[in-house]
């Protein structure tokens, strides 16, 4: 079903009425409403995100007999539903992920649609009320109290979510390391040593294939892929990929001296992981050991943009968890070069830590949205920058590193 699957703000006044034609029958993950009413959407939004997520359509009146429309004029375009609908998921706790998208206006009246997410801090409470609201899939209650399995299961749910997806990390890390050491042999433990980053998104919930190991090389070498400057891209199209169990990987060594080694490894996983990892550190021209900050911000404005262009691809909304890492700093110097158009000038700082983690707290619709997922990634490129001991970071760096990079889409930055 596509309006499950696709972004919501693809979909027209038309196309809503049409899907209803087709008499789509309300479930887990779909529901009608005649009107936004002053009962409001708390129950909904609770409920949605509890279970699997869904799509709410407001115009649509249903017929409660057999859960299918039977009427579909939309609701007048007054203006302030989203304001409403707002109000209505703030009475939830935690705060649901979700968005709202208005279709065009035809005679007067136009569709809303919610999508509410699947939670990733469940259990999802109305405020004020103590029952714990979960879709069922009836067609005569499709919302109703969860019974004590259920509850059982959402208290478990992120725990069991965060033991997944760290068993396709480790897995990833193992694949890595076994990368290295076929390609540099007794050399490998050595060059393990050296400064890497490491950059990781992947599903909140990675239940399920979201597409065949065997359609990712072509998905990897086409859609996917995401450019900058002097051809670096990710994932790198001049790679043949290999395939490993449930995905691809790609690996790139160099070793023209030991001082300065360089390699890069990406997987990526049919269930939605994306992984990469490079050796960063280089050796300045009086032997200091330098971290670069415009190479970290690259390659995670790469692989962000990489994301999420798969996720598009295959159809994947929903929650994500990410993290940025680097190890091996300590003693190390993080350089910036402070004119990023001209390329001189460059400061260093010395960094304190061995290793450094940044949590990633993401969503399909966050990285669908370009001027969003910008905002974020500067916000992410100064906390990084300060945790590495560079607190001056200006926004002309920032704004002249994407210009640089002819990534450049705020409306707002300098010039």
């Amino acid at each position: 079903m596509e309006l499950l699957n696709k972004p919501i703000n693809s979909f027209d006044f038309a196309y809503i009425v049409e899907f209803c034609k087709q008499g789509h029958v309300e479930g887990i993950q779909l529901d009608y409403k005649k009107d936004l009413s002053d009962k409001g959407l708390a129950k909904d939004f609770a409920a949605f995100s509890n279970t699997r997520g869904g799509v709410i359509i407001i115009g649509v009146e249903e017929d409660h007999d057999r859960s299918i429309p039977k009427a579909w004029d939309g609701v007048l375009n007054a203006g302030k539903a989203e304001d409403r609908i707002d109000q209505f998921a703030a009475n939830v706790d935690p705060l649901p992920n979700y968005e709202i998208h208005v279709t065009d206006d035809y005679n007067g009246k136009v569709f809303i649609l919610v999508r509410i997410f699947e939670g990733d801090r469940t259990p999802y409470y109305v405020q004020n009320d103590a029952n714990l609201w979960v879709r069922t899939g009836s067609i005569k209650k499709p919302i109703d109290i969860a019974g004590r399995d259920m509850t059982e299961l959402m208290f478990g749910k992120k725990e069991k979510a965060e033991q997944a997806r760290n068993n396709y990390l480790r897995r990833a890390e193992e694949l890595r390391v076994a990368a290295l050491q076929r390609a540099e042999g007794g050399k490998a433990d050595r060059f393990l040593d050296t400064t890497t980053l490491k950059i990781a998104v992947q599903p909140f919930y990675p239940r399920r294939a979201l597409i065949a190991p065997s359609e990712l090389p072509a998905l990897s070498a086409g859609q996917m892929v995401v450019s900058g400057k002097d051809s670096t891209s990710f994932p790198r199209h001049t790679r043949e990929s290999e395939s490993i169990p449930d995905g691809i990987l790609r690996f790139f060594s160099s070793n023209d001296d030991d001082q300065s080694y360089r390699s890069y490894v990406e997987q990526i996983y049919a269930t939605g992981l994306v992984y990469y990892a490079e050796s960063i550190l280089r050796i300045g021209e009086r032997g200091h050991h330098l971290i670069s900050l415009g190479q970290i911000a690259a390659n995670l404005y790469l692989v962000l943009n990489a994301a999420s262009k798969y996720y598009h691809s295959v159809g994947y909304q929903g929650g994500l968890d990410g993290r940025v890492a680097l190890n091996n700093t300590k003693d190390k110097q993080l350089q910036i070069r402070t004119n990023v158009l001209l390329g001189f000038n460059h400061e260093t700082r010395a960094v304190l830590l061995a290793e450094y983690e940044w949590k990633l707290d993401l969503d399909t619709s966050l990285l669908g949205n370009p001027t969003a997922l910008q905002s974020y990634f500067l916000d992410l490129i100064r906390q990084i920058s300060w945790d590495l001991g560079y607190p001056d970071l200006q926004n002309d760096w920032l704004y002249g590193f994407l210009r640089r990079e002819g990534w450049l889409i705020l409306d707002n930055a300098v010039s």
